[in-house]
């Protein structure tokens, strides 16, 4: 009975479970039948209705496989401060008399 509610229960998500259980499912309503513990009317509609079940069981079909992850972002030279590829922004020229110095000439 518990076989029975598993198949139920993988069947619509997880062929390859529902493949799994219906085949314990089967070899145990062989068995069963096998040592005489399931009465004789039954039976037969037993394997029958085990045989049913296998035959619609689901595919097996192997999961889909994970995205491939998104691509690293490619890093531009620089870090956004203006001091790309070694050219730096000044921020004072000067008035061009020197270096900067009111007193030089």
């Amino acid at each position: 009975m518990v076989l029975a509610q598993q198949v139920a229960r993988d069947a619509p998500s997880d062929g390859c479970a529902a493949q799994r259980e219906i085949a314990a499912l089967s070899a145990q309503a062989r068995s069963l039948v096998a040592a005489g513990r399931v009465p004789a009317r039954l039976r037969a509609p037993l394997l029958d209705g085990v045989a049913a079940v296998a035959a619609d069981a689901p595919a097996c079909t192997p999961p889909a496989p994970a995205p491939a992850p998104a691509p690293a972002p490619v890093e531009q030279p620089g870090n956004g401060n203006g001091k790309a590829n070694g050219h730096f922004k000044h921020k004072d020229h000067g008035n061009g008399k020197g270096h900067g110095h009111d007193d030089e000439g």
